[in-house]
């Protein structure tokens, strides 16, 4: 294969770009582009993308494609006779050839979800994540990985040599943007009805002017987290949640766009007025559906606070002390870097007024749908299934919140991707999320607790200083992630690898 080309050949198994849809496949897709650009600017090597089968990919347009067999002897064999000095397997798994290849290996893991959740995942799944996966990762001269918190994982867990990883982050392509206009028609007068359902006292306030979550939660939430069907693989984040397209792709003009974010809304029976909470995944236990919806219902019960003379809160403080479940990155009135883009005052609108729209696919099904019914939220609650990028877009900015509690992420792509939006983030503090929304998001400490979820919610709705702060530190939290950085760092590794250092 190699004839007369004098550059050093490198083979990347390419399967997640014929479903660049996903959210690993996205990873791959803006990393190879990148690659090959700079590639093309200053020839340094020859790529060939290994797969199974033709794809639709425009990418494949760029480089030489080699259709290998799923027989991982059988590909093993082929592979053997092309003379690669490097192959890079996306991803790294029990049907990766590298049994009798001598070209040098690099792998791309994303993070080790399975070992963090093992509860909802299968026998033969976590038999292959827990000895096998480890034993191929240790026989590569070099891992990729996403986040620091997954390279720290990978040198404990599976004994690699800290000096064979390389961090290289996701980032957010240009159409993950602040629409105009929306700060004037988020929450537009006249939308919210002015009925207030009290609970727990004079109007839902506690003695100390909080308000008391009702208690009363369904019985369904948790008991459904067990019946969870066939383990079936997981992508990460917002995988089949909504179509990825490359960043070469532009974007609408501004004013269309926003003309088409009101269409999407309206499309699934929202105004650009009309208040609602977000979330964007693929149905997972992992991604904590159960908490959501149950922290969704909670937070309904809520009172709205009394209309203060100021912009922000003034009502008694919440018990945010540790027991509360809740880490405040955001705290004080320091001043924003930047002026706060949404400036929406949700004071005169009652937490009942709210809907919860849940984009992604496998939603629809019937334990959610008995979830919603049996907790009397099924008319709060849109779920849109499949979603394609630009409605993606649409929904972050124009919810008052961001939910993405989940239960475990290599890194959590969906969160970046609402605060590019100017959407305030409310996530967990399990594995690299933490490391990614830095102090730009409320962190649960405990993702499981629905009063903490509800509480953090109202929290985030109502005081429009911590909105803005919120809003202003995602704007710039965003900047710290670059794809040209990720891509120019997988070059360096192959540039190391191949002697060109």
């Amino acid at each position: 294969m190699r004839g007369n080309f004098s550059l050093p050949m490198i083979g990347v198994f390419t399967k997640q770009l014929d479903n660049w849809q996903s959210g690993s496949g996205h990873h791959l897709n803006e990393i190879m582009h990148r690659i090959l650009d700079m590639n093309e600017a200053r020839p340094r090597f020859k790529f060939v993308f290994i797969h199974y089968a033709k794809s639709g990919n425009p990418i494949y347009q760029r480089v030489e494609e080699l259709i290998i067999p799923r027989n991982p002897l059988a590909a093993a064999w082929i592979l053997r006779k092309g003379r690669f000095d490097i192959l890079h397997y996306t991803p790294l798994t029990i049907f990766a050839p590298i049994w009798g290849v001598r070209s040098k290996k690099v792998a791309t893991i994303h993070g080790a979800e399975q070992l963090i959740v093992p509860q909802f995942y299968g026998t033969i799944e976590m038999f292959h994540e827990r000895f096998l996966v480890p034993l191929y990762a240790r026989r590569m001269d070099h891992i990729i990985t996403v986040s620091h918190t997954s390279r720290g994982f990978f040198m404990g867990r599976y004994r690699v040599p800290g000096d064979r990883i390389t961090v290289c982050p996701n980032a957010v392509s240009p159409l993950y943007r602040v629409l105009p206009d929306v700060s004037k028609e988020k929450n537009g007068p006249g939308k919210a009805p002015e009925r207030i359902n009290p609970v727990n006292g004079r109007d839902g306030l506690g003695s100390r002017g909080e308000p008391h979550l009702d208690q009363s939660a369904s019985q369904d939430a948790h008991a459904m987290s067990g019946s969870k069907g066939p383990s079936q693989p997981e992508q990460s984040d917002a995988t089949d949640a909504r179509t990825v397209i490359g960043s070469t792709d532009k974007a609408h003009s501004e004013p269309s766009a926003t003309h088409d974010a009101h269409a999407v809304l309206s499309r699934f029976g929202l105004s650009a007025g009309e208040p609602f909470l977000f979330h964007l995944s693929r149905f997972s236990e992992r991604k904590n559906p159960w908490t959501i919806l149950e922290g969704f219902r909670r937070f309904l019960h809520l009172p709205a606070p009394s209309r203060p003379a100021s912009p922000g809160i003034t009502a008694a403080p919440f018990p945010y002390a540790a027991s509360s479940g809740i880490d405040e990155p955001v705290k004080g009135s320091d001043p924003m870097t930047s002026p706060s883009l949404v400036s929406v005052n949700f004071a005169g609108v009652p937490p009942s007024a709210f809907k919860l729209v849940i984009g992604g696919t496998r939603w629809d099904n019937p334990a959610v749908t008995r979830y919603l019914e049996r907790a009397g939220i099924a008319d709060r609650v849109i779920r849109t299934g499949f979603l394609k990028e630009q409605e993606a877009v649409a929904f972050y900015n124009y919810a008052a919140a961001f939910l993405f509690p989940s239960l475990a992420e290599g890194f959590g792509m969906p969160n970046l991707e609402a605060m590019a939006c100017g959407c305030p983030v409310i996530t967990s503090n399990v594995f690299a999320i933490p490391e990614v929304v830095g102090d730009a998001a409320m962190v649960l400490k405990n993702p499981l607790d629905a009063d903490a979820l509800a509480l953090t919610i109202w929290r985030v709705v109502y005081d429009a200083p911590l909105r803005e702060r919120l809003i202003d530190r995602g704007l710039e939290r965003v900047k710290q992630f670059d794809w040209d950085e990720s891509a120019r760092k997988v070059m360096e590794v192959y540039e190391g690898l191949t002697g060109q250092e």
